[in-house]
C-alpha cells in the first residue's frame, strides 16, 4: 500500500521519530482527469505533464 513518510531526527542524526500517512484511493475532481493516471490499483498519482 502506497504511504506518505516523514522521518523526524534526534541531535545525534539518528531517526527517533516516524509518521505515515495512508490515503485511501480516489478518483481525482471532474475536470482534471487528465493531470493524472492510474497506479496499479491503489490510486492516482500526478501524471508526467503535458503530452
Amino acid at each position: 500500500m502506497p504511504a506518505f513518510s516523514f522521518f523526524t531526527g534526534d541531535d545525534t542524526g539518528r531517526i527517533s521519530a516516524i509518521t505515515e500517512f495512508r490515503p485511501e484511493p480516489y478518483d481525482p475532481p471532474a475536470g482534471r482527469e487528465h493531470l493524472t493516471e492510474r497506479y496499479g490499483r491503489q490510486g492516482w498519482v500526478t501524471g508526467g505533464g503535458a503530452e
